[in-house]
C-alpha cells in the first residue's frame, strides 16, 4: 500500500501544542471525519480508546501508532501529530519513551487482516530506516514532511 494513498496534508497536524493521549487522538479522528473518512466519529474514536486498553501503542524514539478498525471507517487513512511538548502519558513498549509523533491507523473492519498488516508493516520498516524519524521531527512544513514519507 502506498503511503500516498493513505496520508495527504489535510491528516497532518504539526506541532501541536497538546500531549495529552485522549486528546491527540481526538484531534486526529476530527482530521479523518473532516477529510470523510469516518461515517461516525464517536464510534471509530470508542473503537481507537478499546484498542489502547488493550496493549500499548506507543513504542520507542518517540513513536505511538493508534488504531482502529470499524465498520464506520469508509477508506484506510493514516492522520499523523507531531507534538511541540512529548506526551508522557502514553503507554509504551519502551517505558521511557515520551511520544512526540503519532499516527493513527484508521481501517475499515473489512480490511483488518489485510490492509492493516500491509500499513503497519509499511511504516515500522520506514521508522527503520536511518534518520527517517529525525527527519519527520525536524521537517518545516507539512510538504517537507509529506515527502519524507513519501520516499
Amino acid at each position: 500500500m502506498n503511503f500516498k494513498d493513505l496520508v495527504n496534508e489535510n491528516l497532518l497536524l504539526l506541532d501541536i501544542k497538546e500531549s495529552k493521549k485522549e486528546v491527540v487522538i481526538k484531534q486526529l479522528v476530527d482530521l479523518l471525519d473532516a477529510e470523510g473518512v469516518l461515517s461516525d466519529k464517536d464510534t471509530f474514536f470508542q473503537a481507537v480508546m478499546e484498542r489502547e486498553e488493550k496493549s500499548p501503542t506507543g513504542l520507542e524514539e518517540g513513536l505511538a501508532i493508534p488504531h482502529g478498525k470499524s465498520t464506520t471507517v469508509k477508506a484506510p487513512k493514516i492522520a499523523v501529530a507531531r507534538l511541540i511538548h512529548p506526551s508522557e502519558d502514553w503507554e509504551s513498549v519502551d517505558e521511557d519513551n515520551q511520544v512526540s509523533l503519532v499516527f493513527l491507523i484508521a481501517i475499515p473492519d473489512s480490511e483488518k487482516g489485510s490492509t492493516h498488516i500491509d500499513v503497519l508493516t509499511n511504516l515500522t520498516t520506514s521508522f527503520m530506516e536511518e534518520d527517517f524519524i529525525q527527519s519527520l521531527q525536524s521537517a518545516g512544513s507539512k510538504d517537507e514532511f509529506l515527502s519524507i514519507i513519501y520516499k
